[in-house]
């Protein structure tokens, strides 16, 4: 039995998702909209969200104009959300959509068959 590398098991991963489209009307996410999107993700799944001074901070993104159109693209697409907290709303955070959490099941499953293979 061959031994798989683990640059192998990560293109096989790459490549089965590639054609996953996760914005609406067919649209691809730029890179720089996918890290954010993650970043977005990762908070999100340890309870921990964001509020929108926090993402627009975030400096390796890039400009705090720049990330408020990552976001605002993002918001639009179905692809966040922002909420306002129960009792300050002066404060928003940003929230994975249905779509956000379905896109990361489908990235989830894609990785599992790579594993498989």
């Amino acid at each position: 039995m061959d031994t798989v590398s683990g640059a192998q098991l990560y293109i096989r991963f790459l490549k089965l998702v590639q054609g996953v489209q996760i914005s609406p009307n067919g649209k691809d996410l730029t890179p720089p909209e996918m890290h954010l999107l993650e970043d977005v993700a990762l908070r999100h799944f340890e309870a921990r969200p964001y509020t929108v001074s926090e993402a627009l901070a975030l400096q390796h993104q890039g400009s705090p104009a720049t990330l408020h159109k990552r976001l605002k693209r993002l918001r639009d697409w179905g692809l966040l959300r922002f909420e306002q907290h129960p009792s300050d709303h002066r404060t928003k955070y940003l929230a994975a959509t249905p779509l956000t959490i379905a896109h990361f099941e489908r990235m989830s499953d894609a990785m599992a068959l790579a594993l498989k293979s």
